[in-house]
Protein backbone atom coordinates (compact mmCIF):
# COMPACT_ATOMS: atom_id res chain seq x y z
CA UNK A 1 0.00 0.00 0.00
CA UNK A 2 2.82 2.41 0.84
CA UNK A 3 4.71 1.74 -2.40
CA UNK A 4 1.72 2.12 -4.70
CA UNK A 5 -0.28 4.85 -2.94
CA UNK A 6 2.43 6.68 -0.96
CA UNK A 7 1.25 5.84 2.54
CA UNK A 8 -1.00 3.79 4.80
CA UNK A 9 -4.61 4.08 5.82
CA UNK A 10 -4.97 4.34 9.59
CA UNK A 11 -7.97 2.28 10.68
CA UNK A 12 -8.06 3.77 14.20
CA UNK A 13 -8.20 7.42 13.13
CA UNK A 14 -9.76 6.71 9.71
CA UNK A 15 -7.21 8.88 7.92
CA UNK A 16 -4.57 8.30 5.29
CA UNK A 17 -0.97 8.65 6.50
CA UNK A 18 1.19 10.06 3.68
CA UNK A 19 4.84 8.98 3.58
CA UNK A 20 7.24 11.43 1.87
CA UNK A 21 10.89 11.16 0.82
CA UNK A 22 11.18 7.49 1.67
CA UNK A 23 13.42 4.96 -0.10
CA UNK A 24 12.79 1.22 0.13
CA UNK A 25 15.84 -1.05 -0.05
CA UNK A 26 15.60 -4.82 0.18
CA UNK A 27 17.71 -7.91 -0.38
CA UNK A 28 16.66 -11.45 -1.11
CA UNK A 29 17.87 -14.83 -2.19
CA UNK A 30 16.48 -17.00 -4.95
CA UNK A 31 13.12 -18.73 -4.35
CA UNK A 32 13.29 -22.03 -2.54
CA UNK A 33 14.17 -23.23 0.95
CA UNK A 34 11.44 -21.13 2.59
CA UNK A 35 11.91 -18.10 0.33
CA UNK A 36 8.98 -17.23 -1.90
CA UNK A 37 8.75 -15.99 -5.48
CA UNK A 38 7.99 -12.26 -5.79
CA UNK A 39 4.97 -11.69 -8.02
CA UNK A 40 5.40 -9.29 -10.98
CA UNK A 41 2.62 -7.08 -9.61
CA UNK A 42 4.79 -6.31 -6.57
CA UNK A 43 8.17 -6.39 -8.33
CA UNK A 44 7.13 -3.72 -10.87
CA UNK A 45 7.58 -1.04 -8.18
CA UNK A 46 11.29 -1.83 -7.75
CA UNK A 47 14.51 -2.01 -9.77
CA UNK A 48 15.78 -5.57 -9.54
CA UNK A 49 19.51 -6.18 -9.80
CA UNK A 50 21.11 -9.61 -9.78
CA UNK A 51 24.67 -9.93 -8.49
CA UNK A 52 26.78 -13.06 -8.70
CA UNK A 53 28.40 -14.17 -5.46
CA UNK A 54 32.12 -13.37 -5.34
CA UNK A 55 34.83 -15.78 -4.24
CA UNK A 56 36.51 -15.22 -0.87
CA UNK A 57 39.87 -14.21 -2.39
CA UNK A 58 38.15 -11.57 -4.54
CA UNK A 59 36.31 -10.14 -1.53
CA UNK A 60 39.54 -10.10 0.50
CA UNK A 61 41.32 -8.20 -2.28
CA UNK A 62 38.52 -5.64 -2.70
CA UNK A 63 37.94 -4.93 0.97
CA UNK A 64 41.65 -5.25 1.80
CA UNK A 65 42.45 -2.49 -0.71
CA UNK A 66 39.67 -0.33 0.72
CA UNK A 67 40.95 -0.82 4.26
CA UNK A 68 44.54 -0.10 3.21
CA UNK A 69 43.45 3.15 1.57
CA UNK A 70 41.26 4.16 4.51
CA UNK A 71 43.96 3.50 7.09
CA UNK A 72 46.59 5.34 5.02
CA UNK A 73 44.55 8.55 4.87
CA UNK A 74 43.96 11.03 7.67
CA UNK A 75 40.54 9.41 8.22
CA UNK A 76 42.12 6.21 9.44
CA UNK A 77 43.64 5.28 12.76
CA UNK A 78 46.77 7.12 13.89
CA UNK A 79 50.00 5.23 13.19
Amino acid sequence: QCVKYGGWYDLKELTFRHIEDCCFVAAMGPPGGGRNFIPPRFARHFRIVGVAEAENDVLLRIFGNLMDWFLSTSQGLPQ
